[in-house]
């Protein structure tokens, strides 16, 4: 209840290079890019820029953006894996600034996911840029990687 989205931008485009790798395309096909900003207790906190596959959702609209973008993939059918996922400190661009109503420069945390179906697909990369990042962690144990450590590996 305290979290919620609103579409800045949506649009159909052919992907580049890099997104066709990723996605497994060619340069004929499309995918969608949108925008959208996240707010938590009506404050703008992030701004999400994410693709996805046209042919895997040719109905990708505005009221599915502003909502959950896993519980609309998983209502397709396809069965989600998991994210992968990176972090980086940055600072807020001007264009950023005004969105998100902070100053230039601010720190923020740059974080890029790509969601992952069953068998390998991709079936989304986001770029998130948040100025109120925190996060918490349940990470199961791994007594592999303790024992190699411990054995000088």
């Amino acid at each position: 209840e305290r979290i919620r989205s609103r579409m800045v931008s949506l649009r159909k485009k052919r992907p580049n290079r890099d997104e066709q790798q990723i996605f497994g395309m060619t340069d004929e096909d499309f995918i969608w890019q949108f925008c959208r900003l996240r707010f938590v207790d009506d404050e703008p906190v992030q701004i999400e820029v994410s693709r996805m596959p046209v042919n895997l959702f040719p109905d990708l609209n505005q009221q599915t953006i502003e909502r959950s973008i896993q519980q609309y993939v998983l209502g397709k059918g396809y069965p989600i894996s998991h994210m992968l996922t990176s972090y980086r400190a940055v600072s807020v661009s001007r264009e950023q600034a005004e969105l998100l109503g902070c100053k230039k420069n601010s720190p923020a945390m740059y974080i890029n996911n790509r969601g992952i179906l069953d068998g390998g697909q991709v079936y989304e990369i986001s770029d998130i840029v948040d100025i109120n990042y925190s996060c918490t962690y349940i990470i199961p144990h791994n007594r592999d990687n303790l024992a190699f450590r411990q054995s000088g590996g």
